[in-house]
Order: structure tokens, then sequence, then C-alpha cells
């Protein structure tokens, strides 16, 4: 049992930590910037906001005679530090050290803290540290659980796709096949010129799949996709798109807005806006309109996609851009699709410097954005 004597320094030591707690905080922060690296690419305020929960229970623990839950300052520390994303067990047993050496620093500019204090001060950084470690290790295993989990569900999606892929493949080269052996028996040149068409459209099929799964790939490994940059009206490639889909699903598709002249890559603006046309046929509802709108101002451009039907939930619309993800309406149709197509849209605007956003809701419809620079020469690597 301590006598008075030890539970009076214990009282004017927790005053102090209390009354110091601002400058404790700045140099247990600064050390840690230093002598951590896990911790030296975060805010100051990011590794702060662990920091005071546990000074307040030391202090409480050197006033009162009554246990400090620590369990639950090591949990919530722990949690902290393991929502930074970097951080691990060893670093954060560094960090106790230095919270030691800061905490008995302070202390003893006043006068030599007490062996009784020292332990009490001791006693609980270690509860609060062995707390925090099973906390954390703890997470981490709940982490390392959804990941395998994460990764084995990415490698049936894998399989999936390149059966898929494998059977469209196929079905191209065997149209290919097929027609170059027709070509040579055609017994005129009109019929001839018939069947090279269809050999040549097979082809570019199997190019297109190859294409795009060398694309979105590379886009996936963080690779930024090369454009060809020309000046060009982004008006009349819209209104081309709209003339090659209207031929073949009828009058719904609707284009707005003006000459709009600027430098970026035709191809690449096509397959982008071409893609997301087509999910809008394949996906909103049959015989409703689909919206094509074109905005710009001197330093923007933007090309918008809307259609009506069922709405995409906010967890789709926050994976929608990742490789293979289906939405679930995709799933429950019966349409053919890769999981790709929005990928390349999104790679193909990250390469002009512009970006995708998606807005979807039961009574406005679904629009997708592309929000490029109207000169996307400045954004190219060099």
């Amino acid at each position: 049992m301590p006598n008075e004597l030890d539970v009076v320094t214990n009282i004017h030591l927790a005053e102090f930590i209390r009354a110091n707690r601002e400058p404790m905080l700045v140099e247990w922060v600064k050390r840690l910037k230093c002598e951590i690296p896990a911790a030296s690419r975060h805010t100051f305020e990011e590794l702060r906001d662990g920091i005071p929960l546990l000074l307040d229970s030391l202090a409480e623990a050197l006033a009162s005679a009554h246990a400090v839950n620590v369990t639950q300052v090591g949990t919530s520390f722990a949690a902290h530090r393991f929502q930074l994303g970097n951080y691990t067990a060893i670093a954060m047993l560094h960090e106790f050290n230095i919270m030691r050496q800061v905490v008995f620093a302070f202390l003893d500019t006043v006068k030599p803290t007490p062996d009784e204090a020292r332990n009490r001060v001791l006693d609980v950084l270690f509860s609060v540290y062995s707390a925090a470690a099973d906390s954390f290790g703890e997470a981490t295993r709940r982490q390392e659980h959804d990941t395998m989990r994460q990764l084995q569900a990415e490698r049936d999606l894998r399989e999936r796709f390149v059966a898929l892929l494998s059977h469209d493949l196929l079905n191209a080269l065997m149209a290919a096949h097929a027609n170059a052996r027709l070509v040579a028996r055609a017994a005129d040149d009109a019929h001839r010129a018939v069947l090279s068409d269809r050999l040549v459209d097979a082809i570019q099929r199997a190019e297109h799949m190859a294409r795009d799964v060398l694309d979105a790939n590379a886009i996936h490994a963080g690779e930024r996709l090369r454009l060809t940059l020309e000046e060009f009206d982004l008006l009349s490639l819209l209104q081309e798109l709209v003339r090659e889909f209207a031929s073949t699903y009828g009058a719904r598709f609707h284009l707005q807005g003006q000459t709009t002249t600027g430098f970026s890559s035709r191809s690449g603006l096509r397959r982008a806006a071409e893609n997301l046309i087509q999910n809008a046929v394949k996906y909103g509802s049959e015989n409703t309109p689909i919206k094509i709108d074109l905005c710009s101002s001197n330093e923007q451009v933007e090309i918008s996609v809307h259609n009506e039907g069922v709405p995409l939930s906010n967890e789709e619309q926050r994976a929608v851009f990742q490789q293979f993800h289906r939405t679930v309406a995709a799933q429950k149709s019966k349409k053919k699709g890769w999981g790709l197509g929005l990928t390349l849209v999104n790679g193909i605007a990250e390469a002009h410097g512009g970006s995708v956003r998606v807005t979807s809701s039961r009574d406005a419809g679904t629009t997708f954005t592309i929000v490029l620079p109207r000169d996307a020469r400045g954004f190219q690597p060099r």
C-alpha cells in the first residue's frame, strides 16, 4: 500500500501530466516521425489522434486508487494505429518505448520520479501495450482472412473470365477460318467480297478482344495507357457513334452539344464513349431514351451518357470500375460481358489527365460522365 506521501506525490504528478499534455504530445509525435518509418509518412494530426486518451489514462492511474480500464484504452489505441494502414505490432512497441522515455523526461524535469510512481506508470504502459498488441493482432488476422478471401474471389473471377474469353476468341477464329476457306471457293467477285468482309470482321473482333485484355491488365498493374493525340471535333465523333448505334437499335439516342475541338486521342475516346453507350443499351430499360451530352468550357470537356432502368447501389458505384467487376443487373441478365469495359473507360480518361464519375438512382436513372482536359498534351508522360 502506498503511504500518504506517495499518494500526494502521485496526485501532483498526475496534475503535471494533465497540465503538460500538449507539450508531451508534440515531443512524442516529433520523435515518432523521426524514429519510426511507419510514422514518417503520416501528418502530426493523424498520429496525435491516438495519444490523448493514453496520457489521460496515465494521469488517472496516478491520481486514483481505482484500476484503469487498460483494455479499452489499448484497444482504442490499436484500432487507431491499425487504420493508418502501414503500422505493425513492432512499430507500436517502439512507440510505447518512446512514450515511456518522453513521460519520464518530462516528469524528471520537476524532480526525480519516485519509484512507486515510476512503477505505476510502467505498469499502466505495459498493460495498455499488452491489450493493444492483442487487439492489433486480432485485427491483422481478420485482415489476412479477408485478403485471402478476396484473392480467392479474384482468382475465381479470372478463371471464369479466361473461360469466357477463350470461348469468344475461339468463335471469332473459327468464323475467320470458315470464311477464309469459303473465299477460296467463291464463284464470283461479289460473293468473294461479302466473304472477305466477314473474314475481316471476325479477325477484328479477335483483335479487339486481345487489345482490351492487354490494356485492362496494364491499367490493373498501375500502368498508364499510351495515347496518340490529335486535334479533332468531339461532337462529330459522338455523332458518328450515334448513327452507328441507331442503325442497329433504332432512334432512341439523343445527342446534345456543340462543336468542341481539342487535343485528345480520337481512337481512345471512341472506345470509351462506345463502351458507355453499349452499356446503356445492354443494361438500361428497353426502348427508353439514351441521352448523350457534350459540355465544354475553355479548359474542360464532359461527355455524359444517361440511361433509365435499375439503379446501381452505392457499393456497386464504388466498385464498378474494377477489373472483371460486373453489376448485379449484368450478372442476372443473359447478356455477355467480361467486366473490362468500365476499367478501360476509366483508364482512357486517366491517361488524358481526366476521370470518370457515376451517379445512379431509381428516379434519376444512371449517368456516367467522362471529365477531360480540353487539351491533353500537358498531361502526357515525357
